[in-house]
């Protein structure tokens, strides 16, 4: 089944409040948005990394829920193989970066 069949209609526009609403949240806890952060390449892509385990973390677990139907099991599951592989590019991309910039991985 087409991921499209599971769209909601206006899911765009909720995405975009909630891409507002994490700003927001940003700029309350760190005092600047992420365009005014000066944090070096290897910093942001060690936090991208971070945030892609948790991602992993949170589909793994959806995936075990005793309720989860059938068709809802397949999408998580291709969603966490995706996130598998973002993993794994984003530890190769920090590691590169950190290299460059003289760190250690």
């Amino acid at each position: 089944e087409a991921l499209g069949a599971v769209v909601q209609p206006g899911l765009e526009e909720r995405i975009v409040a909630d891409i507002a609403r994490r700003q927001q949240l940003g700029v309350a806890k760190y005092g600047q948005t992420l365009a005014e952060n000066p944090a070096p390449l290897s910093a942001w892509l060690e936090h991208g990394y971070q945030e892609a385990l948790d991602k992993s973390n949170y589909l793994r677990r959806a995936m075990e829920c005793p309720d989860v139907p059938w068709k809802q099991l397949a999408l998580l599951r291709g969603l966490l193989d995706a996130s598998l592989r973002s993993v794994a590019q984003l530890r190769a991309l920090m590691e590169l970066a950190q290299a460059q910039e003289g760190g250690v991985a």
